[in-house]
């Protein structure tokens, strides 16, 4: 309640503002004492005496008529749609409740998120979450191409030969090191061709990848 002006006869009194709060149901009118306002939860009982003077009465929305209500409500929901709104990027959100419980911001559930941004709406009436940006998946022209199960790629013996040479590797050695047995491995020298189950072991027993080793 805003300042008010008091006035008796000719005398004029400036009342302060206040705003009354956890006030019991029954009390609906406001009086001014001389000093503080005072509720009561009748006119009468204001008018009864003169040490009161009667300010007003209480808007509660309890006594609204139906129609008033749904007004009243209908205006809430449309600031909430229309007016601003708290935006929130879902990858702030991710990455707090991340090292808030220990794990990967994309471990993190749908409902974990609503529910943690729900708890906001005390603070933020209205608020909106930016979703993350999709991760682009890079094209794969050869996905549905079926791999065959032998490579053949007598660079890539050559450079396996290589490599036991300088390292000073005997076959054996080196064929356990790639899961395989030594006559697998002299016959990819001889041909060039190999299991690709076989091919990957060599790549990772020589420490370099499938594409470094195939290359010419």
């Amino acid at each position: 309640m805003t300042g008010l002006i008091a006035k008796k006869g000719s005398i004029e009194i400036v009342l302060p503002g206040a705003t009354f709060v956890n006030t019991s149901p029954f009390d609906k009118y406001v009086a001014w004492d001389g000093e503080t306002y005072v509720l009561r939860p009748t006119l009468e009982s204001i008018m009864e005496t003169d040490d009161l003077r009667f300010i007003g009465r209480i808007d509660d929305p309890k006594d609204w008529s139906p129609l008033h209500q749904q007004v009243e409500a209908f205006n809430k929901i449309r600031e909430l749609i229309t007016g601003p709104k708290q935006r929130i990027p879902e990858s702030l959100v991710r990455r707090t409740l991340a090292d808030q419980y220990g794990c990967k911001p994309e471990e993190i559930t749908p409902k974990q998120i609503n529910f943690e941004v729900a708890g906001l709406l005390r603070y933020y009436p209205a608020i909106e979450l930016i979703p993350s940006e999709p991760i682009a998946e890079e094209a794969t022209p050869q996905a549905n191409i079926r791999l065959s199960s032998t490579i053949n790629s007598p660079s890539a013996a050559r450079k396996m030969e290589a490599y036991i040479q300088a390292k000073g590797l005997g076959l054996t050695e080196f064929a356990t090191q790639a899961q395989t047995t030594d006559r697998s491995l002299r016959r990819f020298r001889q041909t060039g061709k190999i299991r690709r189950d076989i091919f990957e072991n060599i790549a990772k027993a020589m420490k370099i990848t499938k594409e470094e080793l195939i290359s010419e």
